[in-house]
């Protein structure tokens, strides 16, 4: 298993005595095994770190400060953070891929994986769909990828919780797949219903 980090600072404010830096954290956990690498966990939270200066040019941390959890999320960011940087820390998802392709180009260094191109969603033929119908989404869509070749669909998530195959209409499905190296790509479709 190889444990990695990535962050994005959002303020740094400095005292005579030391500074604190307000960031967005990313850590994850991540296993290769036959070739192939999967994120197996981590996290993606709001973080304040607390430095004090010795003057002697050492910083030394005094406080790692994490956010509530649930309820107390926002209300202790609220607190804790600078307004300046409060949207930020509390909609965090602006900063969501970034720090996640960060990590995971961390873990693709670290096993020698040099593929850093996702996998690509096409429609193999028109999301057209008959009322009643029971698709097979592998006869619509089609996975490849430039180090893999084609991916089966199996291997993928097809979120189509929102097609509704009992009414005629126009729905979204969205594609979700990784290649061997970790890349990851989501793919949105319109679904006709007729």
């Amino acid at each position: 298993m190889f444990l990695t980090e990535a962050h994005r600072t959002l303020l740094t404010e400095r005292t005579d005595s030391g500074a604190t830096v307000y960031a967005l954290v990313r850590t994850a956990a991540y296993t290769y095994t036959d070739g192939v690498l999967l994120d197996v966990g981590g996290s993606y939270i709001p973080t304040a770190l607390t430095f004090e200066f010795s003057g002697d040019g050492v910083y030394t941390l005094s406080e790692y400060w994490l956010p509530g959890d649930g309820s107390y999320f926002a209300p202790s960011i609220r607190e804790k953070f600078p307004e300046s940087v409060q949207t930020d820390a509390i909609s965090n998802l602006a900063f969501a891929e970034e720090l996640s392709i960060a990590a995971l180009r961390s873990a693709q260094r670290r096993f020698g994986i040099t593929d850093f191109t996702p996998p690509e969603v096409t429609a193999a033929r028109p999301p057209e769909l008959a009322v009643g119908s029971a698709p097979d989404w592998a006869e619509y869509f089609r996975v490849t990828d430039d180090a893999d070749g084609e991916i089966s669909l199996e291997n993928a998530y097809v979120w189509d919780v929102m097609v509704d195959l009992s009414a005629a209409g126009r729905y979204p499905l969205q594609i979700s797949v990784q290649d061997r190296s970790g890349n990851q790509t989501r793919a949105e479709f319109e679904i006709a219903v007729k």
